[in-house]
């Protein structure tokens, strides 16, 4: 697995993320539309989701660039340089938008166990 800046649309319950045309998991994609999947906040209290669907690289520009700005903007300001390199990026094709649709997925929220379990932080950190 390999981190990527995400966009979770919940009206379409569809996840979309952005990939290098070229890179490795993008030409998986192309191959096997099979994908899994792990969302998750690396700080406390630990939430998450992760699952298996298919995947689509997105190939109406018009539809990709809309997705990749609103992934850009849930990380960087509109109008940042980041979010203008990536999205030039994105419009010279550097940059694929890829849609995923979940088959099935599992949740946890470590909030809900703390109020249950004192001190549940400090046994998982130590």
């Amino acid at each position: 697995m390999h981190p990527v800046w995400y966009y979770f649309d919940l009206v379409k319950t569809k996840l979309y993320f952005y990939s290098g045309s070229g890179l490795k998991k993008t030409t998986n994609i192309r191959k096997r539309k099979q994908v899994y999947f792990d969302v998750d906040d690396d700080r406390w209290p630990y939430k998450g989701a992760k699952g298996k669907g298919s995947a689509k690289i997105l190939t109406a520009k018009r539809e990709s660039l809309s997705w990749g700005a609103k992934i850009l903007a849930r990380y960087t300001k509109k109008g940042s340089p980041s979010f203008k390199t990536a999205f030039d990026r994105m419009k010279n094709g550097g940059y694929v938008a890829i849609e995923i649709t979940p088959a099935y997925f599992t949740s946890w929220d470590f909030r809900k166990l703390e109020r249950q379990t004192e001190g549940l932080r400090e046994s998982i950190i130590s």
